[in-house]
């Protein structure tokens, strides 16, 4: 990430409910200049609803080396590991692991997601790799709030259901899943 042009990301506001905090737009030193681009510092549990939208302006390209690297160290297959080799393969060239497609979605999300006590996942459900990502690609991440459900046990936290899709530069989904998140209550309202 560029630190002079850090990611932004924007919240969709979700229509306000009797009883609801209002979820406080921040605008990033980047986005200032963008009128239609707000910013949120931090999520709590009671910021988020069904239909919330959060996407990355942050972009990753991703290189032949890369790939080679990534898939000599974790997922040493031909098409993973060598341009000449993987002509011959399924691929017919090289294409990055689909677990390296979730390593580079993960720092999406970190860079995407607000939530307020990080980013604590406690599973992925259907996770897909629709199109193989390949030497040059430029990801992006748009996720959508899918569930909000309070903890019975544990009222200072939540689960959060994120359908998350990484695309491509011509908007093609190369993976989607719907990560369980932990997310926490402001502080005020865990006393």
């Amino acid at each position: 990430m560029d630190e002079n042009n850090p990611p932004l990301i924007a919240l969709r506001p979700r229509k306000a409910r009797s009883g609801d905090r209002a979820v406080r737009p921040v605008r990033h030193a980047a986005a200032r200049g963008l009128a239609k681009e707000n910013a949120v510092d931090k999520a709590y549990l009671e910021d988020l609803a069904p239909g919330q939208v959060f996407t990355s302006d942050a972009r990753t390209v991703v290189d032949a080396d890369a790939i080679k690297r990534f898939g000599g160290e974790f997922d040493p297959q031909p098409w993973h590991l060598s341009e000449t080799v993987a002509r011959s393969t399924f691929f017919k060239e090289l294409v990055a692991s689909g677990w390296h497609t979730t390593a580079l979605t993960m720092q999406l999300i970190i860079q995407t997601l607000p939530l307020s006590g990080g980013i604590i996942g406690s599973g992925v459900d259907e996770l897909r790799w629709p199109r193989p990502v390949r030497p040059g690609d430029t990801l992006r991440l748009h996720c959508e709030i899918i569930d909000v459900q309070e903890s019975k046990l544990r009222p200072a936290s939540g689960t959060v259901r994120v359908r998350m899709t990484t695309l491509n530069q011509n908007d093609q989904p190369v993976q989607t899943m719907i990560a369980n998140l932990l997310a926490f209550r402001r502080p005020e309202q865990t006393a």
